[in-house]
């Protein structure tokens, strides 16, 4: 059965490794993209891991959706309730 690959850019910090931890639990494996790619670095990178899901802080997020990437994008939350940015702004 092949692994669920999904992009990292959160910028570091307790969250993510929260984000990390989470998606070792669930068998994913993780890679990890640099808040400060461009979007064709970020598209290569998708591409050549398989990555199927971009799970980012707010700094990656514009850099994401411009990649032109047919994959969900999420939006990384402090994870206590909090809606307020993510720890990466």
């Amino acid at each position: 059965m092949a692994q669920v690959r999904a992009a990292v850019g959160t910028g570091g910090g307790g969250a993510a490794g929260r984000v990390y931890l989470g998606l070792l639990r669930i068998g994913a494996i993780a890679v990890p993209l640099d808040t400060n790619y461009s979007p064709s670095q970020v598209a290569t990178i998708m591409r050549a891991s398989g990555a199927r899901l971009i799970v980012c802080g707010t700094r990656l997020l514009p850099v994401a959706a411009s990649a032109a990437l047919d994959v969900p994008v999420v939006r990384m939350y402090r994870g206590d309730g909090d809606t307020r940015p993510s720890v990466d702004d």
